[in-house]
């Protein structure tokens, strides 16, 4: 196709509730940017259905798409099964995207995510890790969803750095000064130091 772009959106809403992170693809019409909108749509409203996904489906069976947006298109089917609360299938296209292109940091956040969401902590932050090491743009986004995690699994110092690192990518950032507020009152003695 021609004048197709790839550009990763990630919209962080909470992780307590579901967040999504969709990637926005070929610059144009048809099915993957239909696909695109459903999954923006799943963000905005923390919700979405299983038919969402048919034009994610159409337009990876039926629609040549370059690597990027291939890529793409299974991350917002992702990101839509992750709405749906069918984390498996989510799972599944996020590994096919990181199959394709493995230096793609929302897939490893989204990943995260959906462990952080089923409790499963340490696979969170080890998935966050990885979004650290690939994601450009929304650092201030893992480095929360990170500090979360550690917070989860009682880890108040590496929640606090997290915090902190998210507070100096945005320092106004309502959500990044909220959750470090609640880990302070929760452990007042924590070593600010540093």
């Amino acid at each position: 196709m021609r004048n197709a772009f790839f550009l990763i959106l990630v919209v962080f809403t909470s992780v307590s509730t579901a967040f999504g992170q969709s990637v926005m693809v070929v610059g144009g019409q048809g099915s993957a940017k239909q696909c695109f909108d459903n999954a923006t749509n799943a963000v905005l409203w923390k919700i979405a259905s299983i038919q969402d996904t048919s034009d994610c489906t159409y337009a990876l069976d039926n629609v040549s798409l370059n690597l990027r947006d291939r890529t793409a298109t299974f991350i917002n089917r992702g990101v839509i099964y992750s709405a749906s609360e069918e984390y498996d299938l989510a799972i599944s296209d996020y590994e096919r995207a990181l199959s394709m292109m493995a230096d793609v940091g929302v897939a490893y956040l989204n990943k995260g995510n959906i462990m952080f969401m089923v409790r499963e902590f340490d696979d969170a932050i080890e998935q966050y890790n990885l979004a650290l090491q690939h994601e450009k743009n929304k650092l201030h986004v893992v480095y929360l969803n990170r500090g979360m995690a550690y917070e989860n699994s009682g880890k108040a110092d590496l929640a606090y750095s997290d915090y902190t690192e998210a507070l100096k990518i945005i320092p106004e950032w309502h959500e990044a000064t909220k959750r470090m507020d609640r880990l302070l009152l929760r452990y007042p003695n924590l070593n600010r130091a540093g």
